[in-house]
């Protein structure tokens, strides 16, 4: 049976592969390399040792070279001179004992770096794949969102159209109006976030959630004048782009006037880590939506740390948004 491998795996398996055969072949060029100036400068060592062979004191001056007189194989490769009739014996394991060193210790070091690497690797393996997966959600909430909202649209137009042809009615031309405005600012929201899928950077400055909610309750009370609203913040300041926030905020305030029968309270708190913003509505019969702002609005949050969490009852909804403090 055969196992399938994630990408993930494979991706870290190449790496580790690219990686060893890297530090293989620095390791080869440099053994060889090292190796082969310890062999010339064995050529000097050994005229050096013969002129110091006089010199008993001096002789350990090249701790790698000793003098055997009886040798029975005289083809022996150790062999690399004669001095007075005897032969001058190389230790190569002596000789040859610092490149050995060296290379251990470097493939030590070696190992360590790779251990790091693929730590980070895999980090950025697991964040790339996490965020190709949040992209592919929220295309498929885009769309969603699109075709619902579109479907709502035109639902709404054929029925308000359908009114006006039969008799021209304020109502109807209206909820047309409404239902028009409503639109545009949801393409808005759809739009801005698109963007913020290719956008690695954004404009973060400083922003009043205060008075962003301020500004978007006196816009929705204009198209809900008989909803009553209650709200009690206070001043807190963010630094993110403004665009996103009131993208956010206007998805949470749009819902909670779209649904609720009359009354609206938003309230906020706060503690050591958190500041928090309770939005609580009643609930009207009128048919509930399908949820896919609330989704582009977690989406928006998702990019800030931010969390926003929902608890809906019988007869009220409470939506919470949780900033970290930092």
């Amino acid at each position: 049976m055969k196992k399938n491998i994630n990408s993930k795996t494979k991706i870290l398996l190449y790496f580790t592969s690219a990686l060893t055969l890297g530090f293989f072949i620095i390791n080869t060029v440099s053994f060889f390399y090292i190796k082969n100036h310890i062999d010339k400068n064995l050529e000097k060592d050994v005229e050096i040792y013969k002129k110091i062979y006089m010199y008993k004191d001096k002789k350990d001056l090249i701790p790698y070279l000793h003098i055997e007189t009886d040798i029975k194989d005289k083809d022996n490769p150790n062999i690399v001179g004669k001095v007075d009739g005897k032969f001058i014996v190389v230790d190569k394991k002596k000789l040859y004992e610092k490149l050995i060193h060296y290379i251990i210790t470097l493939f030590l070091w070696e190992v360590f770096v790779m251990f790091l690497v693929l730590i980070l690797a895999n980090k950025l393996v697991q964040s790339t794949i996490e965020k190709e997966k949040e992209i592919k959600g929220v295309l498929e909430v885009f769309i969603l969102a699109f075709t619902h909202k579109l479907k709502n649209f035109l639902g709404i137009q054929r029925v308000n159209i359908e009114i006006l042809k039969i008799n021209f009615n304020k109502k109807a031309l209206k909820r047309l109006e409404k239902a028009y405005i409503l639109m545009e600012k949801d393409f808005e929201i759809l739009i801005q976030a698109l963007k913020s899928l290719r956008e690695f950077r954004e404009k973060r400055e400083e922003v009043n959630l205060k008075n962003i909610f301020e500004e978007i309750i006196k816009e929705l009370e204009s198209i809900y004048p008989e909803k009553s609203i209650l709200i009690k913040l206070d001043s807190f300041k963010v630094k993110a782009d403004k665009k996103d926030i009131k993208n956010i905020l206007f998805v949470i305030l749009e819902n909670a006037f779209k649904y609720s029968e009359k009354r609206i309270f938003i309230t906020d708190f706060q503690d050591k880590h958190y500041y928090t913003i309770k939005v609580y509505n009643d609930i009207s019969f009128q048919e509930k939506g399908t949820g896919v702002g609330l989704e582009i609005a977690k989406f928006l949050a998702r990019k800030y740390n931010w969390e926003i969490k929902k608890e809906a009852y019988e007869n009220e909804y409470i939506l919470y948004l949780k900033i970290p403090k930092k």
